[in-house]
């Protein structure tokens, strides 16, 4: 199927339109029901599960196979004990990237 140069702008456009209206319901609507427990206790945990569901599988599964030789693993692992030292879980994926840069710059 090919689009008109017309088309193709009106389609990008409708789906940049599409996302900063996902966007803003969280901006707009959020604040006000934050302070419910509930969803604080549920925000809590989206950094960390978002971080290992994202990571995780680009990190061990190479070809579909799990590799632990790899400098992202050894980054993860490192940042492990500073997450903990911390307590800001959140923070985990900083420290990550921030081993792997130093780790593939030596």
């Amino acid at each position: 199927m090919s689009y008109t140069s017309t088309e193709l702008g009106l389609l990008i456009g409708t789906i940049g339109l599409a996302t900063v209206v996902i966007r803003a319901i969280f901006l707009f609507y959020l604040p006000k029901s934050a302070d419910h427990p509930l969803i604080k206790r549920g925000m809590e945990a989206v950094p960390a599960a978002m971080l290992v569901a994202l990571v995780v599988p680009f990190t061990l599964f190479v070809d579909q196979r799990i590799e632990l030789l790899r400098t992202e693993v050894y980054a993860i692992l490192l940042a492990l004990p500073l997450m903990r030292l911390t307590k800001k879980y959140a923070y985990g994926l900083v420290f990550a990237v921030l081993i792997y840069l130093a780790l593939t710059w030596v």
